[in-house]
């Protein structure tokens, strides 16, 4: 009887331990169950950002734009021409249209020069005020010398100056005027004014006089009655320099 109950008891721990290990195993078997925390409003925030930027974006067409060019120059309506500028305009277009003597032309108060040109595209007027009175003058040009030169007394037309075969007219940088003629072969002359108050002022003159002395021809003349004054070449060609010609834009008669 004894021997009996300490058997039944051992078979009873074994079936205890054994139940034991049954569970254990059930228990490691089974995944426990995650529970998430729930999200805070700046991570919501966060994630719906994550989510827009990630969306793709509609490009709106871009638009054409128009370049408006920059004006460089005021644009001004020009000042009608005097009528006594005007009519002398139309006696040159006639005068070259025509084919004027050299005899029609001075009557006409023209340069005689007018009557060698073959049409109006190599010719035109330039209107300046050459001695700042606010009035200006019209040179009648080709852009290198002055066929004549005309001002306004009122409003009746001065004839100023004219240029003729072996006498020219030319225009300096500060408006002034040259005039270059010759005698002969052994004399010619420069001769500088400047227009003032209504008539042509002597600025200064240079002579080139082989007849007065051929070895030395240089002369200069300060005066209009003064008497020429011998000069060395190098003086002479520092004052002529001095009065450099410049070229002169003008308006063509055809426009």
């Amino acid at each position: 009887m004894k021997g009996f109950a300490m058997k039944s008891r051992q078979w009873l721990i074994c079936a205890v331990l054994l139940a034991g290990l049954l569970c254990g195993c059930e228990s490691s078997n089974a995944q426990p169950e995650q529970t998430q925390p729930p999200q805070t409003t700046a991570e919501t925030e966060t994630a719906e950002t994550v989510q827009t930027t990630t969306q793709p974006v509609q490009e709106e067409p871009e638009q054409t734009r128009q370049t408006v060019p920059e004006t460089t120059e005021a644009i001004r309506e020009e000042d009608p021409i005097p009528p006594a500028y005007q009519e002398q305009l139309e006696l040159y277009a006639k005068a070259i249209a025509e084919q004027w003597t050299p005899e029609q032309c001075q009557q006409a108060q023209l340069s005689l020069l007018v009557s060698f040109l073959p049409d109006q595209q190599s010719i035109g007027y330039c209107f300046l005020d050459l001695d700042g009175d606010g009035v200006q003058e019209m040179i009648v040009t080709d852009g290198n010398v002055i066929y004549d030169l005309y001002a306004l007394n009122g409003e009746e037309l001065q004839w100023v100056l004219s240029g003729f075969e072996r006498i020219s007219y030319q225009l300096t940088e500060d408006n002034g005027i040259i005039n270059r003629g010759s005698g002969s072969a052994a004399y010619s002359y420069i001769t500088f004014y400047r227009w003032n108050g209504g008539e042509l002022e002597w600025v200064d003159g240079l002579e080139l006089d082989y007849e007065a002395n051929y070895d030395s021809p240089w002369f200069r003349r300060q005066g209009e009655q003064s008497e020429p004054e011998a000069i060395t070449e190098e003086e002479f060609n520092q004052i002529e320099s001095a009065y450099a010609s410049v070229q002169i834009p003008f308006v063509p008669l055809t426009e």
